[in-house]
């Protein structure tokens, strides 16, 4: 889930002075985490969460909660936008409901992804 935990980046809101939550790639840190090429499994599941994020017919996706109650809860006692980055980061990288999303995802989607996860 490293990867798909770094499509979630934390900013502060220009006109609250709140932290907004953007489904987005590339001002994440994501270039900078390995120098292997993830660009096909990047592009899948970057286009799965984002989709499903942005889709008002469904009610707000569980990993999506999952990452609401992480950002209050390190944003309740750190004020550094860097730290709470990092903690979200690592807090999604091992979330259950975003790990059960993109797997079953995959599995639904298997014979139209152009890779196998085993």
């Amino acid at each position: 889930m490293d990867i798909a935990s770094r499509f979630f980046l934390i900013q502060i809101s220009p006109n609250t002075e709140d932290y907004q939550i953007r489904v987005c790639r590339g001002i994440n840190g994501i270039d900078k985490k390995s120098k292997k090429d993830y660009t096909i499994l990047e592009a899948v599941l970057f286009d799965t969460i984002y989709n499903r994020v942005i889709d008002d017919s469904k009610d707000v996706p569980k990993f999506m909660s999952s990452l609401y109650q992480y950002l209050k809860f390190i944003s309740a006692t750190e004020n550094d936008l860097e730290i709470i980055k990092n903690y979200v980061f690592s807090s999604m990288e091992t979330d259950k409901n975003l790990q059960e999303f993109v797997f079953n995802y995959l599995e639904k989607n298997k014979n139209n992804v152009p890779f196998k996860i085993e």
